[in-house]
């Protein structure tokens, strides 16, 4: 959906001496098209299940619940290293010299001049909340400790009601399909919790503070009278806030950790949530790989022979 560097690979397609720029591109390509593969599969549960239709209703025989943190957790580490490819391809572009093996976003930034553009969107996403949670997270789950799934199969046969179509429609069996892949996705989206470390920050206090004076106080009294807020999922602020910004603005934590793992504190997620919090956090990648990085990039590179 989201092409990293799409500006700076526009430039460097069919000019021999940018050839190299394209190579950590393709690299960046190939993770963060795995990390969107992976949300997908996140978000079908069903796929990991086995079921049998009775009498207007599907049965949930076994269901491996792993799987909805298992696809959730490659796809946040794709997401990443897509990010961190980034600078890859940066010290390709700039010409920065620096071995690929050395390269990290502190020395790349020491690469930078002071003042440059580039310095400053490098800054504002290696100094972000959410890249220091993903390497929070990143570090957890691969040196102490994994996601825990409780499903909502609880090793027992359930029952899900179904909305079955019509049966004079020609699409009977597709539809009966859909119906049954639909209500068991729902019914596992709504009775499932994973418990991990979190990788987006947890809800706090505003809607939507990116807004302005128009972002509203969710929690407390400040709601218009007789507004009733329900089924809703809540995400405050963005993930490319610098990370001592949002500690100094979010000190009382709402979202307080409500389970361990080893002793170590976690966040219990409903699995939509978790499911969304995936989904925000490549998407957070994405943005940063196709936005001002790219632009930047791709201004820094100069002239091309085929211009």
């Amino acid at each position: 959906m989201f092409e990293p560097f799409p500006a700076l690979k526009k430039k460097c397609t069919g000019d021999p001496q940018y050839q190299t720029v394209l190579e950590p591109i393709e690299d960046a390509e190939y993770h963060l098209d795995h990390a969107r593969r992976e949300v997908e599969m996140c978000q079908q549960p069903a796929r990991e299940s086995q079921v049998h239709l009775h009498e207007g209703e599907v049965v949930i025989l076994y269901h491996h619940a792993a799987a909805i943190a298992q696809h959730g957790d490659t796809a946040v580490r794709a997401a990443i290293s897509a990010l961190e490819v980034g600078l890859q391809v940066t010290n390709v572009a700039l010409g920065l010299g620096l071995a690929r093996k050395k390269v990290d976003h502190l020395e790349v930034r020491k690469k930078l001049s002071i003042g440059s553009p580039i310095l400053a969107e490098l800054g504002a996403i290696f100094e972000s909340i959410g890249y220091e949670l993903f390497v929070n997270y990143r570090h957890w789950i691969t040196h102490r400790g994994a996601p825990r799934v409780i499903s909502g199969w609880r090793g027992a046969p359930v029952e899900v009601p179904i909305e079955r179509p019509r049966p004079d429609s020609p699409r009977f069996e597709a539809d009966l399909e859909h119906a049954q892949v639909q209500a068991i996705n729902d019914f596992l989206r709504t009775n499932s919790e994973v418990i991990c470390r979190p990788f987006v920050p947890p809800v706090h206090r505003l809607v939507d503070d990116r807004r302005g004076p128009e972002g509203r106080e969710f929690l407390g009294a400040d709601k218009a009278p007789g507004i009733v807020v329900q089924n809703c999922t809540v995400s405050i602020g963005h993930l490319k806030e610098p990370a001592s910004a949002y500690r100094a603005r979010n000190q009382v934590d709402l979202g307080a950790p409500d389970a361990t793992i080893a002793g170590e504190a976690m966040h219990r997620y409903p699995a939509r949530d978790y499911m969304h919090a995936v989904d925000e956090a490549v998407m957070f990648v994405a943005g940063c790989l196709s936005g001002e990085w790219d632009r930047l990039l791709a201004a820094a590179l100069g002239p091309t022979t085929s211009t």
